[in-house]
């Protein structure tokens, strides 16, 4: 692959209007720092509004670090290819993909991947779905960092979680609750990362457990305690599926639930969390592969493959 001089200038695009403008200037400086240490010239681009600013004219390539809506559904990738700069991530129909939960269902459901059982619900006066039982998992389908998500334990829980998801989306996803192992797992250039186990300090893995710390800390285990090297290895297979099935490039993290009698691929993030101790910076570390080098492979493949 050719490699990217690192005299050359490139931009970091961080913040942005989705509700996780706050993570995302984390992964911005963390990514931009990165690249510093590389030997990159690097210009850290803060966005407030769903619009790109202008970028400088020596820039040669970009690294979005935005997390959520206009950064993940493909706006902004459409908005870098037609400047003709070549950026890192997924191109604008995939990234539109990865972002809406309910359609990443479908094409891994169709094309025979575990996903729980579960619907689709555009109201609140939607009856509970018997069929699902319970618990259950509602969700906006278009946002990030668990924002917006609340478990279902018994009719009293259903329609305040609805309320709840549709002030971030007109479209939930309610799925059937899997008790499980949670992992999740890197795609990195065609190649599957460790394996890292999540041991969030309640139920689920939501924003909390992720960033708030309010009730306890999670645990990031790489190699994970749970799983046999048999099991990770059937894991990486299944993310791998993944990635090649939505058509994902450069990077792609998924997420999944495993007991003793299913697998379930819970979601595809295409720009997940890039600070130094980020899910797959933590994967890329117990590898043996720096913060620094890992963003600047990425931003050489982006050279590399060009503009569009």
């Amino acid at each position: 692959m050719p490699q990217l001089q690192q005299t050359a200038r490139v931009a970091v695009l961080m913040g942005g209007p989705s509700s996780e403008h706050e993570v995302s200037l984390n992964s911005g400086r963390a990514v931009a720092g990165a690249l510093r240490e590389a030997g990159f010239t690097v210009d850290g681009i803060v966005l407030e509004t769903g619009e790109l600013p202008p970028l400088h004219e020596d820039v040669r390539a970009v690294f979005p670090a935005l997390h959520g809506r206009f950064g993940e559904d493909g706006t902004v990738q459409r908005l870098l290819e037609e400047r003709g700069l070549p950026y890192v991530g997924c191109d604008p129909a995939v990234s539109e993909l990865l972002l809406d939960k309910a359609r990443t269902r479908e094409v891994l459901e169709q094309n025979g991947l575990p996903v729980a059982a579960g619907m689709v619900v555009t109201r609140p006066d939607v009856p509970l779905p018997e069929s699902l039982g319970l618990p259950l998992i509602v969700k906006p389908n278009r946002e990030g960092s668990t924002i917006g998500m609340a478990k279902v334990n018994g009719p009293d829980d259903w329609r305040p979680a609805l309320e709840e998801a549709l002030r971030h989306d007109t479209d939930i996803v309610v799925e059937k609750f899997v008790i499980g192992c949670e992992v999740t797992i890197g795609i990195l250039f065609d190649e599957p990362m460790l394996v890292i186990e999540i041991v969030p300090p309640g139920e689920i893995y939501d924003y909390d457990a992720k960033y708030v710390y309010a009730h306890g800390k999670t645990e990031y285990l790489c190699p994970p305690r749970s799983l046999s090297k048999k099991t990770q290895k059937r894991l990486q297979d299944l993310a791998l599926a993944t990635f090649h099935t939505l058509g994902a490039r450069d990077l792609l993290r998924v997420d999944i639930i495993v007991n003793e009698d299913e697998t379930i691929i819970l979601e595809g993030n295409s720009i997940p969390g890039f600070t130094a101790t980020s899910l797959i910076p933590k994967a890329a570390a117990a590898a043996g592969l720096t913060f620094p080098n890992l963003c600047k492979q990425l931003i050489d493949a982006a050279l590399a493959r060009g503009a569009g």
